[in-house]
């Protein structure tokens, strides 16, 4: 996978340009995805021993934590290096994503701003 730059496509009749400021994968998210929380609801459900449903409730928490203060510590951050850091993740999570997972095709539609709609 690479990062290329493509011409910005002129929306065809009954199509419209979105603007996306930020998109990304919250910690819901990636804790459903790790089967974190599948996990812990399926443990739930067999009546598992009470430490068995603790320790995955300790797991997410520990997660959840260090999510938030990643979060956190972004947000004290200049502004460009912030976006620096926020650029390389959304890479790292489209090369994650690909990995084991086939894209549907989609057409990504860029506004730059010197565009209006």
């Amino acid at each position: 996978m690479a990062v290329v730059e493509l011409p910005l496509p002129v929306p065809a009749a009954g199509q419209v340009r979105i603007s996306t400021e930020a998109i990304g994968v919250g910690g819901a998210d990636t804790l459903i995805r790790s089967g974190a929380l599948a996990d812990r609801e399926t443990a739930k459900a067999m009546d598992a021993d009470d430490f068995v449903v603790r320790n995955l409730t300790d797991q997410i928490t520990a997660f959840t934590t260090v999510a938030d203060t990643m979060r956190d510590r972004l947000s004290k951050l200049p502004t460009d290096e912030r976006e620096e850091i926020e650029e390389a993740s959304a890479v790292l999570r489209k090369v994650r994503a690909t990995r084991d997972h086939k894209l549907l095709p989609l057409t990504v539609i860029r506004k730059d701003a010197s565009d209006a709609c």
